[in-house]
């Protein structure tokens, strides 16, 4: 028997086929591109998502055929806070505004500063910012009101995947549990939240807890990934939930930093963490666990951003062994993509202070990973308040392949740094929550046997850094109306 994880990733569609012993076995990917036609909008085209998907989907069956083995089930991971309109059939009314889309700024501000937002905050476990679905449906129904009114339902990249697989509009408790709109205790819609923007529930697809498994698969969808019979869908869960899980976010005193293209920090308790100040998110990932999550915009984009700006073509640690921990007194803003935790600014721009004549292009790439590990250390901080006996941090994301971003991640947050051998976590987290919904585990404790080797990093003790990170937020602090000042004038030129 042969199992099937795959991960909507917000520039990557990954998937992967696991045996029974938790050995990874086959992998595909591919590639899909996000379009910005105007400031503040960050859209996707679903369609071209869903045939990367088919594509991914038909190799890794193809694989599996090869072995002359059957497949248990398809589980799925998907990214957050997507958002589009669709008829009864199906069929595409908008494009797919993304997670770090910021069009809906203006009503995120509005609820932020009264008592109605935080209500809501406080029974759904969603931040007031601009990537929730709940204020980019109100940006729908004020400036597409055709749309809105026409549209049957509105749901994310993994709801239409679920509806081309199973022709059924559901969405799992934790995929909800990101939209602002969801309410922790009763787990149905938040009819507050609901009735702020004017609808009822029956505009939403339908909850169902994460372990859902779907017999339904149409002949039609069999047919397009090339699949003999009809396999098994379990409807899984975010690929933030399904990191922590697959990155042993489970164990006791622990918990996940993922640097993708984002940045997160997690923990994993069995009741929601809600944050005074509505600084982090709660999301289900079943009714025992809870996935309370502090994150920045800007991870690996940065990096990203930066090679391609200074023409860097040194692998990353060849680039930062060519400069030294603080940069030589350099510190970047690194917030390229607005902010989410601590500001909740997609407003804020980046910005780099103390560049001289002294500075190469190795000193600017220190700068911005640093940059990204000082925005995570200030992310940290805020559920280190809520959940003060971490210990230990288990890392994820495509920064791991950095040594010495690594180690001066572990320098900067002081927590010991552990990477686990078991690839990418989000894919095997599905891989672990299909074996939990086909009762092969009972409890996500029961995940250890699955879990193969580990590297630790200690954290080594840097006053440059240190000081440095002071520095850094005294400079937040000090240019926040200048930075958005800034983007509103990019907003008028470009």
């Amino acid at each position: 028997m042969r199992y099937l994880a795959l991960d909507i990733g917000t520039t990557t569609i990954k998937g992967m086929v696991y045996d029974g012993e938790g050995k990874a076995l086959s992998f595909a990917e591919g590639k899909t591109k996000s379009y910005s036609s105007e400031p503040d909008f960050m859209e996707k085209d679903a369609e071209e998502s869903y045939k990367v998907i088919l594509g991914v989907l038909r190799r890794l069956i193809q694989e599996v055929k090869k072995e002359k083995q059957t497949i248990g089930f398809i589980s799925l991971s998907s990214y957050m806070h997507s958002l589009m309109a669709v008829d009864s059939d199906g069929e595409i009314l908008s494009p797919l505004m993304m997670w770090n889309d910021g069009r809906s700024f203006k009503y995120a501000l509005d609820y932020k500063h009264n008592v109605i937002g935080q209500k809501i905050y406080e029974n759904t476990g969603t931040p007031i910012h601009a990537m929730t679905p709940l204020y980019k449906l109100m940006w729908i129904r004020d400036k597409e009101p055709e749309i809105f009114e026409k549209a049957h339902k509105f749901i994310s990249m993994k709801e239409y995947l679920l509806y081309k697989m199973t022709n059924e509009f559901a969405i799992d408790h934790s995929m909800a549990s990101a939209t602002g709109m969801f309410d922790l205790k009763t787990l149905d819609w938040n009819e507050l939240a609901l009735s702020e923007i004017g609808i009822k529930k029956d505009r939403l697809s339908t909850p169902c807890p994460t372990t859902t498994i779907f017999n339904s698969m149409t002949i039609k969808f069999q047919e397009a990934i090339g699949a003999d019979v009809p396999i098994p869908i379990v409807i899984g869960a975010t690929d933030g939930c399904l990191a922590s899980l697959g990155s042993h976010g489970t164990k006791k005193n622990t918990g996940v930093v993922t640097i993708g293209t984002s940045g997160a920090v997690r923990v994993i308790s069995d009741t929601p963490l809600i944050d005074r100040e509505a600084r982090t998110f709660t999301y289900i990932l079943d009714k025992e666990h809870y996935v309370s999550e502090s994150a920045t915009n800007n991870g690996g984009v940065v990096y990203e951003w930066m090679k391609e700006l200074v023409g860097d073509s040194d692998d990353l640690d060849l680039s930062l062994s060519k400069s030294q921990p603080g940069a030589k007194g350099l510190i970047f803003l690194p917030y390229i993509t607005g902010e989410r935790a601590p500001y909740y600014n997609s407003k804020l721009r980046g910005s780099f202070l103390g560049l001289s004549i002294h500075h190469s292009k190795h000193d600017l790439m220190e700068a911005a990973i640093e940059g990204v590990s000082f925005a995570l250390k200030e992310v940290y901080d805020i559920l280190s308040s809520l959940v003060p006996e971490v210990d230990a941090l288990y890392a994820n994301g495509g920064f791991i392949k950095s040594e010495i971003w690594i180690k001066r991640l572990a320098s900067i947050l002081k927590k010991k740094i552990i990477i686990s051998d078991q690839g990418d976590t989000a894919l095997f987290g599905a891989y672990l929550l299909g074996l939990k919904a086909i009762g092969v585990i009972n409890s996500y404790e029961e995940s250890e046997p699955y879990f193969q080797g580990e590297r630790v990093y200690e954290p080594e003790q840097s006053e440059v850094l240190d000081e440095l990170f002071l520095i850094y937020q005294e400079a937040v602090s000090k240019n926040v109306l200048i930075l958005e000042k800034l983007s509103s004038l990019q907003d008028n030129r470009l």
